[in-house]
C-alpha cells in the first residue's frame, strides 16, 4: 500500500518515471502465483486486487506518458515481473499483459478497456482502439468525457492516416489512371480503323464486281483490236 500511495503522489505531480517505479514495486509485493492464491482467504485476495488493479492501470498511463514525452523508461526488472509476466521484454507488451490481468479479475472494468484503447492508439492499432472504446462505452454507458474525447482523437488519427495514404499512393493511382486512359484510347483507335476498313470494303465490293465483269468482257475485244492494228503496220 505504501508504494501505491507514493506512486499516486508522483502520478499527481506528472512525475511519470518515479510513479512507474513505485507502481512496479507495489505490484511485486502484491503478486501471488496460482498456488499461493489458493491458500489466501477471499478477503486477502480482494485486498490484493484493490491494490493491484489501480496500480496496473496507472502503470499503463505512466508508460504511455513516458513514451509520448520521450522520457527514459526504466527497464522491466525480473523482480517486477513476478505477476506472470516473466517472458515479457518490452514495456508496451507488459502494459498489455497488465490490462489482461485487470480484465481477468474484473471483466466489466470500463477503465481497463479505456486504457487498452489508449495503448492501441499509441501503437497504431486504430481498429482495435475503436473496438475497445465501444467495449468501454457498453460498460459505462455515455458517462465520461474521456471516452468522447478519445473517439474524437481516434477520428482525427484515422483522417490523418487516410490523408497520408492519399499522398503516398496518389501519384501511383494517377499513373495507373493515365495508363488505363492511354489503353482505352488505343482500343478506340483500333476499333475506328476496323470500322473504316469495313466501310471501304462494303462500298467497294458492289463497284468492284461489275467492273471486274466488264473488264472480262471487254478484254478479248481489246486484244483483237490491238492484234489487228499490229498486222496493218506490218503490211
Amino acid at each position: 500500500m505504501e508504494h501505491r500511495n507514493l506512486g499516486n503522489a508522483h502520478f499527481d505531480k506528472n512525475e511519470w518515471g518515479m510513479a512507474l517505479r513505485r507502481y512496479a514495486r507495489a505490484l511485486y509485493h502484491c503478486a501471488f502465483d496460482e498456488m499461493q492464491s489458493y491458500d489466501l482467504m477471499d478477503k486477502h485476495r480482494e485486498q490484493a486486487r484493490v491494490v493491484q488493479t489501480p496500480c496496473r492501470l496507472n502503470y499503463v498511463v505512466c508508460v504511455l506518458k513516458c513514451r509520448e514525452e520521450d522520457l527514459p523508461l526504466p527497464p522491466i526488472k525480473p523482480e517486477d515481473r513476478s505477476d506472470g509476466g516473466e517472458m515479457v521484454q518490452e514495456q508496451l507488451e507488459y502494459c498489455d499483459h497488465l490490462l489482461c490481468q485487470v480484465m481477468k479479475d474484473d471483466p466489466d472494468s470500463a477503465k481497463a478497456y479505456y486504457r487498452r484503447a489508449q495503448l492501441q492508439m499509441f501503437r497504431g492499432d486504430l481498429g482495435g482502439a475503436r473496438d475497445s472504446l465501444r467495449d468501454c462505452q457498453k460498460r459505462q454507458g455515455n458517462a465520461g468525457g474521456g471516452v468522447r474525447e478519445a473517439f474524437i482523437t481516434l477520428r482525427e488519427m484515422e483522417r490523418d492516416v487516410r490523408r497520408r495514404e492519399r499522398e503516398m499512393y496518389g501519384g501511383m493511382i494517377q499513373d495507373s489512371n493515365d495508363h488505363e486512359r492511354i489503353e482505352r484510347q488505343a482500343e478506340r483507335l483500333t476499333s475506328c480503323r476496323k470500322m473504316l476498313w469495313w466501310a471501304v470494303e462494303t462500298i467497294a465490293v458492289p463497284i468492284q464486281w461489275p467492273m471486274t465483269k466488264l473488264w472480262s468482257a471487254a478484254s478479248p475485244a481489246l486484244h483483237f483490236l490491238y492484234k489487228d492494228a499490229s498486222l496493218k503496220k506490218v503490211d
